[in-house]
């Protein structure tokens, strides 16, 4: 293998094949979450340890990505439909490892009323986000 290659692994817990969770998560360089229910997919990491593994991941340089879902976990706090699906709701509950909340489909579903609802208090600094997270215009927490 050269100095670029990539050889992907997968974690399910739904079907758990891993044995040694902190030994696979600390073998990684780069986490990439897909979407889905960012509530169970917090409750289920903290079930099984997996949120803590990977704060010390981060802090040992990996590369934490993802969409949906699997961008919204990363911050304190984020807009979700984990609850309605119908309406978001705030989810002040993230891992906290990027500071501010985190609005995903913005410009794709019904989330501009929505994101007034919820900025952590711990809110460091806002950035205007680039229009594939937000509308032209609107100031992003991050």
């Amino acid at each position: 293998m050269g100095a670029h290659d990539c050889v992907p692994t997968e974690l399910t817990f739904f079907e758990r094949k891993v044995e040694d969770l902190a030994a696979f998560v600390a073998e990684q360089d780069v986490f990439w979450v897909a979407g889905g229910s960012t509530a169970n997919l917090l409750a289920v990491w903290r079930l099984h340890g997996l949120d803590e593994l990977l704060r010390a991941a981060h802090a040992r340089g990996a590369v934490l990505a993802g969409v949906s879902a699997g961008m919204n976990c990363w911050f304190e706090g984020s807009t979700t439909d984990s609850f309605d699906l119908t309406q978001l709701a705030a989810l002040p509950d993230g891992l906290g490892l990027l500071p501010g909340s985190c609005c995903t489909h913005f410009d794709g579903r019904r989330t501009s009323a929505s994101i007034s609802r919820y900025t952590p208090p711990s809110s460091p600094r806002s950035a205007k986000a680039p229009s594939s997270m937000c509308s032209t215009g609107d100031t992003f927490t991050c």
